[in-house]
């Protein structure tokens, strides 16, 4: 039982982690001219935003490949400001590509968590009445 409560915890805070720091670093890069207002990065920080409201419902429900994901993206997310901070050009064009891919990746693994979620449990859930809407429909999903 406490083995699962531990991981319950881990699993809520990294989500949590995830969900705090989502927009962060699109939104500074738009602020200082490094990305277009409708750049990818924000876009994408949108989304995974949408995902991870879903998945704080029920964070147990998330995988092991999101998890990771969402490691790796943290990561990207931390070297991307490092490379802001120093504004070498260089630097920040790799880190952006790393990031964006990163976040590609946590949106997409997962978004498939927070969509298999939805299907399950949508109407067992206040929370994911409201929120399982917002997620962007996957390719052969009926109305969530």
């Amino acid at each position: 039982m406490l083995a699962i409560m531990t991981k319950r915890l881990i699993i809520f805070s990294l989500i949590s982690l995830s969900f705090a720091a989502s927009f962060t670093v699109g939104q500074a890069q738009a602020q200082n001219g490094l990305l277009g207002e409708e750049s990818d990065a924000v876009q994408g920080g949108a989304e995974i935003h949408k995902i991870l409201q879903v998945l704080r419902q029920k964070p147990e429900s998330t995988s092991t490949a999101c998890l990771q994901a969402l490691s790796a993206m943290h990561k990207a997310q931390n070297e991307l400001k490092q490379a802001t901070e120093k504004k070498e050009k260089s630097d920040i064009a790799l880190a952006r590509d790393i990031f964006g891919s990163s976040l590609s990746d946590a949106t997409i693994m997962c978004g498939a968590d927070a969509h298999t979620l939805c299907r399950k449990q949508q109407f067992q859930n206040a929370h994911l009445t409201q929120y399982c809407p917002l997620l962007h429909p996957e390719p052969g999903d009926d109305v969530l």
